[in-house]
């Protein structure tokens, strides 16, 4: 027994030890936990048990006992209550419950001098090892450390049972049991403080995390007011660059608090106040452009941490920029401050009897003027308006203070500050009369109406813009006035509002006031259609006829307005017609030269028999002199009927320009040759060629056009007879003018003169315009100078006339001529270009076929021709690498030209194809035009043939 009194003192002395270090640890933190007040309680029952071996005596193992057990089990559960501070015991009230069970059979046992404490060791066993098996699982370090020890302890309790019944261990049993006990509060300490640790590490860091994350500005000082934590947001607010300047600084330094609310924060009571401070500025531009904003306000929030108030551990403060809200409100308070103010009303009192007049103090600052000093002796006011309006307010009050008006209403004029004078309009009505009935007091408003004199004034110069717009257009514009006759029938209509441009429509000076009969006299028609409209109920008519008084076509627009009034728009659309009429000439031509293009295509292929025919038999019996004179007649007309078809595929756009080196002087030779076959032989035509170089780069046929076209021109000029000179020579310098000449190079100089009718300065200045034409309708279209103009232009030239009535007219051409170096003529014993290459020819024309063949084989090539394309591709397909060059004709049945180039493109990306044909290519698809390696026009004589195929042959070479 001994034994056990030494274990219990000792196990008395260390539960008070642990106890004391628990309850000051309990005291230290600042949440109180309702499970470590289970584990004080729990130690402080443990301890009345151990001394009941001290109190009863006769008590050997107090858990033999009745009382002892019951001491023992509370003991136990409120040990096991207290392990929640560590983990969550699932089904807490069910294993509670039937702990309580367990104990209440174990007492009814004793009762009855039973021992059944064997269920007790069993169940404290099971419930142990579940909360330490619990606990092993959550595997952080101090749950690992008690959950072991708790399984140790609950396989412990359930080998009591057998321990109890081998061996007699009751006294041994007790003594571990108790220093299970003992050990199990000392484990319980040494893990709650741990935790304690770990816990407090954890939430340092989540405070961290709070502060950092947080949308406002967080501080966190100590007990001595120190700051110790700061976030970003707060460093951002303070214009602060580098948070270490600000830690340990004093909460009450860094803060302005006022008096009240230090007091209330030394009493212990949290509290919030405002902080404005100037913001920083770099430099005056970035202070000039926040001048609006120059202070930052913050809501300021203190905090007191720690239990006692009094003794604060702490000081948590929360900082919120406010600057936008405060901002905000000032807008707002400004906003209503201008939306009162732009409302214009001002009120005023006046006592008439002391001539003391008070009004609003905002109307003395809407002039400059300080309000108080403004609000004296009514004379201060009344000084301030213009004389003449001064005059109309006394009138206009005198009106009111005999009840002549009810209401005083009068607009008036007043000097601000600048010397400008503001118009008002002031309302008012006597309140007060004396016994007399004399006016005693006055009251009423002032407003601004300075913005609707202004909108008056716009309105009047709107008004003056649209009656000056309306008497500067254009179209003539009439208001007609319904008159009606004596048997309410319309019988008439008056003019009640014209513009100017009526009149000189309708060549009269006056028509306002007048009626309609009066104004047409000849076009009754007009009457008739606008009582038609009217009968009909027609809102709008129209109607376009010729006057044949004026000579003019004129459309007539008519509208409704109104029950009682018609709105005629009368213009003069002559010109419109005749510029339409010219369109409709312009697109009869169009039609003429696709007509044209599709006859010279064929005439083309027939030329290139002849001409092919010619080159052969010129190369072939060169030898027969007596043949060759005749062969060049042929060749002569075959080449002049090739460039008449150039000329009317150019005409019909089926071919572009062809710039070649020619010779102007046989250009101008050649027009003189078919004016002298077709102009009135009383006109002498004579020729003045003193040009030494007459070369130039250009399109034969256009050149011979254009000096055609004024050739012609000067044949209507001399309507009786006359001289038509042409003349040329050089010059070295030269300008043009309204035309951009890119290089200044020699020019040639042609003149053609006549002894014509010559012209005005008006036709003059017209003379160059599309459609513009002096001849009777059907005798010119008013192009022929225009093309004329524009070809000249297009070669790099310019053209200008010279004229005098009854003398005469000069039409001079300037041409850039061509250098020797650019123009070697080609020697005859060179023209034949030969090869041994083998060419392809397809060609729907039999004709064309064979002469090509002869031709091409004359050169030295091979040649292979082929009628239909499909023909041709299967060949080719076959024959690839042997054919150096294709020669395709663009029309052809079956299959174009321009579909077999993307065949042969198809087999061969590296074919040579050249298309040989009477079309122009400029209207072709550019993806084609990419893929050929040159054009032939047809017809085309042996020498030209032999050029353009070496050159198709070498370009990719």
């Amino acid at each position: 027994m001994d034994v056990i009194r030494v274990v219990n003192i000792y196990s008395i002395v260390t539960s008070l030890a642990w106890l004391l270090i628990f309850i000051c640890i309990y005291m230290k933190i600042g949440r109180k936990d309702k499970y470590l007040v289970y584990y004080i309680k729990g130690i402080i029952v443990f301890i009345i048990f151990l001394a009941l071996g001290f109190v009863f005596e006769e008590l050997a193992i107090q858990d033999r006992t009745l009382i002892g057990l019951l001491f023992l089990d509370i003991s136990y559960i409120l040990l096991i209550l207290s392990t929640e501070v560590f983990i969550t015991i699932k089904g807490r009230k069910i294993w509670l419950w039937f702990f309580i069970f367990v104990i209440g059979v174990i007492i009814v046992t004793k009762l009855i001098h039973r021992d059944f404490s064997i269920i007790l060791n069993i169940y404290i066993g099971v419930l142990l090892s579940y909360i330490g098996f619990r606990l092993l699982r959550s595997k952080k370090i101090h749950n690992l450390l008690i959950g072991s020890f708790l399984i140790l302890w609950g396989i412990f309790n359930l080998l009591c049972p057998i321990l109890y019944k081998i061996f007699d261990f009751d006294m041994t049993l007790y003594v571990i049991n108790r220093i299970f006990f003992i050990f199990s509060e000392a484990l319980f300490i040494i893990a709650y403080i741990y935790k304690m640790n770990m816990d407090y590490k954890y939430d340092n860091e989540n405070i961290k995390n709070i502060f950092n994350a947080s949308s406002v500005g967080l501080e966190l000082y100590n007990a001595k007011a120190e700051l110790i934590i700061i976030n970003p947001i707060c460093l951002e607010m303070f214009e602060i660059e580098n948070h270490d300047t600000v830690i340990g600084s004093n909460l009450f330094d860094r803060f302005n608090i006022a008096n009240r609310s230090l007091e209330q924060l030394k009493s212990g009571k949290d509290v919030s106040f405002r902080v404005e401070f100037e913001l920083n500025h770099d430099n005056k531009e970035n202070q000039i452009n926040n001048n609006i904003r120059q202070k930052k306000f913050l809501e300021v929030k203190i905090n007191i941490l720690g239990t006692n108030k009094l003794l604060p551990e702490g000081y948590f403060v929360q900082i919120e920029d406010i600057s936008e809200q405060i901002y905000s409100s000032h807008k707002l308070e400004k906003r209503m401050k201008i939306a009162v103010s732009s409302a214009n009303l001002y009120g005023w009192d006046w006592d008439i009897s002391n001539n003391i007049f008070y009004i609003d103090p905002m109307f003395a600052i809407s002039l400059g003027y300080d309000g108080e000093k403004f609000n004296d002796r009514g004379t201060v006011f009344f000084n301030l308006i213009k004389e003449e309006d001064l005059e109309i307010i006394n009138k206009e009050l005198q009106k009111h203070f005999e009840n002549i008006e009810q209401v005083f209403i009068c607009e008036w004029r007043i000097k601000d500050a600048t010397g400008n004078y503001k118009w008002y309009m002031g309302t008012g009505s006597v309140i007060e009369r004396d016994e007399d009935g004399l006016p005693f007091r006055m009251v009423g408003i002032n407003q601004c109406i300075e913005r609707r004199k202004q909108s008056e004034l716009e309105l009047y110069n709107s008004e003056k813009r649209y009656r000056s717009l309306f008497e500067t257009m254009v179209n003539g514009y009439a208001r007609l006035e319904i008159q009606y006759g004596n048997d309410n029938n319309i019988c008439d209509y008056k003019c009640i509002e014209t513009n100017s441009s009526l009149n000189e429509i309708l060549a009269l000076d006056e028509i306002q006031g007048l009626r309609v009969k009066d104004i047409i006299t000849h076009e009754k028609y007009w009457i008739a259609l606008i009582n038609d409209m009217l009968k009909n109920k027609k809102n709008q008519s129209r109607i376009e006829q010729y006057s044949r008084r004026l000579g003019k076509i004129l459309e007539v627009i008519m509208h409704r307005f109104g029950n009682n009034q018609i709105i005629l728009i009368i213009r003069d659309v002559t010109n419109e017609r005749n510029l339409e009429n010219m369109v409709r000439q312009t697109e009869k031509l169009s039609a003429i030269g696709q007509l044209v293009g599709g006859i010279a295509h064929d005439f083309n292929n027939q030329l290139m028999a002849i001409s092919g025919a010619v080159s052969i038999i010129k190369t072939k019996y060169a030898d027969r002199k007596e043949c060759i004179k005749y062969i060049d007649y042929i060749e002569k007309c075959s080449n002049n009927s090739a460039s008449l078809v150039n000329r009317l595929l150019t005409f019909s756009r089926e071919s572009d320009y062809k710039l070649i080196p020619i010779d102007l002087h046989s250009i101008i030779n050649s027009v003189v040759e078919i004016l002298e076959r077709s102009i009135d032989k009383r006109i002498r035509i004579e020729t003045s060629l003193e040009a030494e170089n007459h070369m130039i780069l250009g399109d034969e046929s256009q050149i011979q056009n254009t000096l055609l076209n004024i050739g012609i021109n000067a044949r209507d000029a001399l309507i009786n007879g006359g001289q038509l000179v042409f003349k040329t020579y050089n010059i070295m310098e030269w300008d043009c003018d309204k035309i951009d000449v890119k290089e200044q190079k020699p020019a040639i100089v042609t003149i053609v003169s006549d002894t014509g009718i010559g012209m005005s300065e008006e036709v003059k200045k017209h003379l160059f315009e599309p459609f513009y034409t002096t001849k009777d309708i059907g005798k010119g279209t008013g192009m022929g100078l225009a093309m004329a103009f524009g070809v000249i232009k297009n070669h790099g030239g310019c053209i200008s006339v010279n004229s005098v009535i009854n003398v005469g007219t000069d039409f001079t051409i300037k041409l850039p001529i061509l250098d020797e170096e650019e123009y070697t003529p080609v020697d005859e014993e060179e023209r034949l270009i030969k090869g041994v290459e083998k060419i392809l020819v397809v060609d729907d024309e039999e004709i064309i076929r064979d002469l090509l063949q002869e031709m091409i084989e004359m050169l030295g090539y091979e040649v292979i021709t082929y009628g239909d394309g499909f023909e041709a591709l299967r060949y080719y397909k076959k024959h690839v690498s042997d054919i150096n060059l294709v020669l395709l004709d663009i029309v052809m049945p079956n299959i174009s030209g321009e579909e077999l180039v993307n065949e042969f493109y198809g087999i061969n990306e590296e074919v040579r194809v050249g298309f040989l044909s009477g079309f122009g290519f400029e209207k072709m698809d550019k993806r084609i035009t990419d893929r050929i390696v040159g054009f032939i026009n047809k017809p085309i004589n042996i020498e030209e043939l032999s050029l353009k195929i070496r050159e198709m042959l070498d370009c990719l070479s």
